[in-house]
C-alpha cells in the first residue's frame, strides 16, 4: 500500500500568472497595473526540500518577513513526529518499543506530539473504513519487495514463508489507544513488538494542510500549496481565476507534461493522485509495483491504474488514494460513492484492455470538459 521515502506519482500544475520571488520574500504588498489601468495582485513563490521531495507554493504577496522560515521550521517539526528518516523521531521511538510498553508520559500526551497523534488517528479512521487495505503498519512488506528505505532491489525469488512471517506483524489494529481517567490522559500500547507505524501515505498530505492552517492564520487569501504532488489550494490565481491542476496519463513512459485530465478547482480544496506506472520492476514476464496489498502481502496486481481524490483536506485525498490503489476499482468505486468526505476520479482498464474512466458525482464539478 505504501510507496518508497514518501513516494507519490507526479501531478502536472497549471502556473498561471506571474511568478515573481522564487524563494525571497517581500516586506511589502505588491500590485501591478496592466495595461487597461486595473491593479493587479502579484503572487509570488516559495520552494524547497523537505520528506524526500521538494514543494511549491505560490500565494499572493503580503507583508510576511519570514515565512519561509516559518514554513521550513514547521516542516522540521513535522517530520520530527512522524518521519521514519529522522533518527530521533517519534514514531521510532513507538516503532522501537516492546509490546504493552507505555510509549508517553501521560502527563505531556495531550500537549506533545500533536502531529504524530493527528497522522495516526487519521491513519486510524482510514485503516477501519477502508477494511484494512490502507494500513500504515506494511512497510516491513514494502521493504521485502524492495522499495522501502532498505533500498531498491529486485526479488527474484518469492519467499512465501517469509511474507507470511511478515504478515504476522501487520495490522494497524495491533495499535490502541487508552484514556487513563485518572491522570484524564491519553495513552498509546502496541501489542506486537514487531509490528511498526509508517504515515508516508499520508505525512505529505499532512504537512501541505499545515501549511494551509499557517496560511490561514495570517488572512492570506489566495495560496496553491503542493509537497510531492499533494495539493491543498484556497481562492484564485494572479488572473484571478481558480486553480488548475492536471491529472498525468497512467502509462509506462508517459512524460510528466502527458496531462490525461485536468481538473478546475472551483470550490478549493486538496488532491492527491496515486498510481503504480513509475514506481515497479520486472522479473522475467511478471510485473511488481510499489503498492502492497496488506491482506495478502503481495504487490496489488488490479485493473486499477491511477486514483485521485479531492477533499477538504490534503490528509484525507492522500491516504485515499493510497487505499484506493490496493482496493482496486470495484471496490473503490463502491467505497468512494459511500464517503460524503471525498470525491474520486478513477483511471482503469477494462477486461478488453481499452483504457476508460470512472468518477463520483460530485468530481464532475472539477473535470475541465
Amino acid at each position: 500500500m505504501y510507496r518508497t521515502r514518501f513516494f507519490r506519482l507526479s501531478i502536472l500544475i497549471f502556473f498561471i500568472g506571474l511568478i515573481v520571488s522564487c524563494s525571497n520574500e517581500s516586506s511589502t504588498n505588491v500590485t501591478k497595473v496592466d495595461e487597461t489601468g486595473k491593479i493587479k495582485k502579484i503572487y509570488q513563490r516559495l520552494q524547497g526540500k523537505t520528506m524526500g521531495t521538494t514543494y511549491s507554493i505560490q500565494l499572493e504577496f503580503v507583508e510576511q518577513h519570514q515565512l519561509q522560515k516559518e514554513i521550513d521550521a514547521l516542516l522540521i517539526e513535522i517530520n520530527q513526529d512522524v518521519s521514519t528518516y529522522e533518527k530521533n523521531s517519534f514514531i521510532n521511538l513507538v516503532n522501537a518499543a516492546p509490546s504493552n510498553i507505555q510509549l508517553q508520559d501521560s502527563k505531556k500526551y495531550q500537549s506533545t506530539n500533536p502531529h504524530f497523534k493527528a497522522n495516526y488517528f487519521k491513519a486510524k479512521d482510514v485503516y477501519e473504513k477502508t477494511n484494512g487495505y490502507f494500513d500504515p503498519t506494511v512497510n516491513p512488506l514494502v521493504n521485502y519487495w524492495g522499495f522501502g528505505a532498505a533500498g531498491r532491489r529486485k526479488i527474484e525469488e518469492v519467499d512465501k514463508v517469509q511474507i507470511e512471517g511478515i504478515l504476522k506483524n501487520i495490522g494497524m489494529n495491533q495499535f490502541s489507544t487508552q484514556y487513563n481517567e485518572e491522570k484524564r490522559s491519553l495513552d498509546l500500547f502496541k501489542s506486537n513488538p514487531k509490528a511498526q507505524l509508517d504515515f508516508s501515505a499520508l505525512a505529505k498530505g499532512y504537512a501541505v494542510d499545515a501549511i494551509a492552517k499557517l496560511f490561514d492564520s495570517r488572512n492570506i487569501p489566495n495560496y496553491f500549496i503542493e509537497i510531492g504532488g499533494e495539493t491543498q489550494v484556497k481562492g484564485v490565481n494572479s488572473k484571478g481565476q481558480a486553480w488548475r491542476i492536471g491529472i498525468n496519463n497512467p502509462q509506462e513512459g508517459a512524460a510528466v507534461t502527458d496531462i490525461h485530465t485536468a481538473l478546475n478547482l472551483v470550490d478549493g480544496g486538496a488532491v492527491a493522485t496515486s498510481g503504480n506506472y513509475r514506481n515497479f520492476y520486472k522479473v522475467g514476464d511478471v510485473t511488481y509495483s510499489h503498492t502492497i496489498n496488506p491482506k495478502t502481502g503481495f504487490p496489488e496486481r488490479n485493473r486499477l491504474l491511477s486514483a485521485t481524490v479531492w477533499a477538504k483536506d490534503c490528509m484525507t485525498a492522500d491516504a485515499y488514494a493510497t487505499a484506493f490503489m490496493a482496493m482496486g476499482i470495484d471496490k473503490s468505486q463502491e467505497l468512494a460513492t459511500k464517503l460524503a468526505e471525498v470525491e474520486a476520479y478513477f483511471i482503469y482498464s477494462q477486461e478488453d484492455g481499452i483504457v476508460t474512466t470512472s468518477y463520483t458525482k460530485g468530481m464532475r464539478n472539477y473535470i475541465v470538459k
